[in-house]
């Protein structure tokens, strides 16, 4: 039986933004680059103008949410991202980490459900 790839972390989360658009388009949720391929010149202008490593993929200023996506099946949290998810939550922020589009879909709904501002 031949099983469907799955689906990159790319391809998950733009799926996501795609739905956020949609279903929450009066609020923003924007993403942060931190990870792809670059040149090292362009690694060392960014590193510069304050990239971080570890820092989520997505945030939702309004939620103070922050959204770390990793793919269905396979990948991990490095321990610099866990070490920033645990500094990120001890400064009053939630940070959700999602496998897949419709695990992000998931959690954020419940979570924008508890969290409502009045």
């Amino acid at each position: 039986m031949i099983r469907p790839p799955v689906p990159s972390e790319h391809d998950e989360q733009r799926a996501f933004i795609q739905w956020w658009d949609l279903a929450h388009p009066d609020i923003l949720c924007h993403s942060i680059p931190n990870g792809g391929r670059r040149s090292m010149g362009v690694a060392r202008k960014m590193k510069a103008e304050g990239l971080r490593p570890g820092i989520p993929d997505l945030m939702v200023p309004e939620y103070r949410l922050y959204i770390e996506f990793k793919r269905q099946k396979g990948g991990s949290l490095s321990q610099v991202q866990k070490t920033m998810i645990a500094h990120l939550e001890s400064i009053g922020y939630t940070v959700l980490v999602v496998r897949g589009v419709q695990d992000a879909i998931d959690q954020v709904t419940v979570f924008l459900r508890n969290h409502k501002q009045d």
